[in-house]
């Protein structure tokens, strides 16, 4: 009969483990702050700064974390513009006229009025 490992050799390989994945999650973390960029804006007039401070606290925020939040906002705004935009000048979805469209779904409504039996002007 083969003896049991000790109860400490099986704690030991598990904080061995445990150590390994701490230190590579640290050194995951090192390589995003690392890959970070900073900015900075000069000449910000001393009660914009209050007001922004001022937001960022009703947020419950640090003052660079809340400016990291609009900035990433107006980002993806822009993003978000730009998409309604290629909508808008017809450069991506349907190569349908408006006309074409309407046709058919005024065409499709009275099918389905037809089918349920529903009058004109009814609906």
């Amino acid at each position: 009969m083969k003896p049991a490992p000790a109860a400490g050799i099986a704690a030991t390989t598990s904080f061995a483990a445990r150590l390994n994945l701490g230190l590579l999650a640290q050194a995951y973390h090192a390589c995003i702050i690392a890959c970070m960029v900073a900015l900075q804006i000069r000449d910000v007039p001393e009660e914009l700064r209050d007001r922004l401070s001022e937001l960022a606290s009703q947020r419950g925020q640090s003052l660079q974390a809340y400016l990291f939040d609009v900035v990433s906002n107006e980002a993806r705004r822009q993003d978000n513009l730009a998409v309604l935009d290629r909508f808008g000048q017809g450069t991506y979805g349907t190569r349908l006229s408006s006309a074409d469209i309407d046709g058919a779904l005024r065409t499709a409504r009275a099918e389905r009025d037809a089918e349920l039996g529903v009058r004109e002007g009814e609906g």
